[in-house]
């Protein structure tokens, strides 16, 4: 999660309620999302539909830090780079089940977002584009 205060704590008990269905790993959804529409929403809507289409992953928002995770899964979990925001495709592709479930987004409160660069956004086309054929 977090700690710029845009998801709300109290959306955990909905993820680990669905973790407890059964998956392994459970993101949250940013359905009303509270961002900037060319800088924030767009480019993650174009981030996602190529999740979509390069692994069938059947996720709305890859991008949504606020998830919740059985251990097994995670306890020998090596990430490099900024590969930790393909933590959910990582692990669908070892074969663990991740769910979804609608969660609150608020208007950015403190601090300033960090991850709203063209190149960033890029490099994350390049890593999925790396993942696929790994």
């Amino acid at each position: 999660m977090d700690g710029d205060l845009q998801n709300d704590p109290r959306d955990i008990k909905k993820l680990l309620k669905t973790l407890s269905k059964g998956y392994d790993v459970v993101c949250g959804w940013r359905y009303k999302r509270k961002d900037s529409l060319f800088v924030k929403k767009i480019p993650s809507k174009i981030f996602n539909f190529l999740v979509r289409l390069l692994f069938k992953l059947k996720i709305h928002d890859s991008s949504c830090t606020l998830r919740v995770y059985k251990r097994e899964p995670i306890t020998y979990l090596k990430l490099e780079g900024g590969m930790h925001r393909f933590i959910p495709l990582i692990l669908a592709k070892k074969g663990y089940k991740v769910g979804e479930v609608k969660v609150r987004h608020h208007p950015r409160k403190y601090g300033e977002a960090k991850y709203n660069s063209p190149k960033r956004f890029f490099r994350g086309v390049v890593d999925l584009i790396r993942l696929r054929f790994l």
